[in-house]
């Protein structure tokens, strides 16, 4: 599946992976205002639900946003 926030805040947005195999993998992508575009690949070790964190801050652009 696929979500999109468009125009995101700053601040916390709680993600609940459910994957379907323990060969799942999460993408975050951030389009920024200034044109640079951050992405990152977290593998998904388990095949069961977990609950992740993104972190967004457009002040602090940073790649690493799912904790």
């Amino acid at each position: 599946g696929m979500i999109t926030i468009v125009n995101p805040k700053k601040g916390d947005y709680i993600l609940r992976v459910n994957p379907l195999s323990a060969q799942s993998a999460v993408t975050v992508a951030q389009f920024l205002q200034d044109g640079r575009v951050f992405w990152r690949e977290y593998p998904q070790t388990k095949d069961s639900p977990t609950i992740k964190t993104l972190q967004y801050d457009p002040q602090t652009a940073q790649e690493d946003i799912l904790k």
